[in-house]
């Protein structure tokens, strides 16, 4: 099928680079709109913080660059809203048989009954032209997912029996991302989208670790904020709201 994104949006297909995120940051001072890029494989994909993303075919790696999407205040909401887009697809695209769980681990992650199948990375650059350019890479295992070296449990979408390849994907996400972004309006408001997010979320409740670059810390994960912060109720130490860090749950 034809990729037919959302109206006034372009794209390219590429069949390899090194990453999505990487080749939109450097190409964003020549694009004057919202733009889509999707490569069939990464040859250097990257996740938080500088990790490696296993990146073989048969997945959706993907990237959007948002030219102006807001100030650079109000972009810490974003990968929510797209963490939220991502799910909107990933249940637009559910065949009836499947019974498997989609939720959102706080900020960004999709999880198929408890085990990750996607990660959003986001990068922003202020460029020289005065221009605010965000750029938010979505990867997404469809049909193989890694198997050896991970702190934690991956998964497919393909061996919880979802059917769809890698372009209907990609459609869907880019129709569902757009219109999370017009009900976003411009970072004003997520608190409009907050429910939603909730009424998808992973472990609302429960006790949870986040990594931060400093500390690790623990504690009841209460809920988020009108501003997509995590709010931990950590016992002794009060409540912290989380603005960024790595989320694991407690057995």
């Amino acid at each position: 099928m034809a990729a037919k994104v959302h109206a006034g949006w372009t794209h390219e297909h590429r069949e390899s680079v090194s990453s999505t995120n990487t080749v939109l940051l450097a190409d964003a001072v020549n694009i004057t709109g919202n733009h889509w890029l999707r490569a069939d494989v990464q040859t250097a994909g990257k996740g938080r913080r500088g990790r490696a993303w296993s990146s073989p075919g048969a997945n959706l790696y993907a990237s959007v660059l948002l030219i102006n999407p807001a100030t650079p205040a109000e972009v810490g909401s974003l990968p929510l809203v797209a963490s939220l887009a991502l799910h909107d697809a990933i249940e637009y695209l559910r065949p009836p048989w499947v019974t498997a769980t989609a939720q959102i681990k706080w900020p960004n992650d999709l999880l198929i009954d408890g085990a990750k199948c996607s990660g959003i990375l986001v990068e922003s650059r202020a460029l020289p032209n005065g221009v605010f350019a965000v750029v938010l890479g979505f990867g997404v295992n469809i049909g193989v997912f890694p198997k050896d070296g991970l702190n934690y449990e991956a998964t497919s979408l393909g061996s919880n029996g979802w059917l769809a390849t890698p372009e209907e994907l990609f459609v869907a996400l880019t129709n569902a991302f757009a219109e999370r972004l017009s009900q976003w309006k411009r970072g004003t408001a997520f608190h409009k989208l907050r429910d939603a997010w909730l009424d998808r979320a992973a472990r609302v409740g429960t006790k949870i670790v986040v990594n931060l670059p400093t500390e690790q810390i623990s504690g009841q994960f209460v809920t988020i904020d009108d501003s997509g912060f995590l709010v931990l109720d950590t016992g002794s130490a009060g409540v912290r709201l989380i603005s960024a860090g790595d989320v694991f749950f407690e057995a």
